[in-house]
């Protein structure tokens, strides 16, 4: 989103809500804004910007690969103290699918770049 753009939302929403901020705009008036401001590629592009930032914040806060390997060892018991840690069905589940998602992340095009070829064997 250019400074301009920027500009316009926020002068959209003081309209809106008030100058002197009496309360929070609602979410249908923030898209609203944004949508008059940037147009349909603006919002997209806002959206993908929004999207790829919470991956991000998602994938940091997730641990390694290797630490979901050995929350997995320990709910199936297979640690040095054979004592399995109770894990809902949820939960293995989510540790499972965040896994792949993992190993496949590293193959997801980013910023223009080629994506890497996937064999299935």
């Amino acid at each position: 989103m250019k400074e301009s753009e920027l500009q316009q939302v926020f002068s959209l929403l003081e309209e809106v809500v008030g100058s002197g901020g009496e309360r929070r705009p609602s979410e249908t008036e923030v898209r609203t804004a944004i949508w008059e401001a940037c147009g349909n590629w603006g919002a997209l592009q806002l959206i993908v910007d929004l999207l790829n930032m919470k991956l991000m914040e998602l994938e940091e806060s997730s641990g390694t690969e290797e630490s979901d390997a050995e929350l997995l060892k320990k709910a199936e018991g297979g640690t040095s103290s054979n004592s399995s840690v109770p894990m809902s069905r949820n939960r293995w589940a989510s540790i499972v699918y965040r896994q792949g998602q993992k190993e496949l992340t590293p193959q997801i095009p980013t910023g223009g770049r080629a994506c890497a070829a996937v064999s299935i064997e």
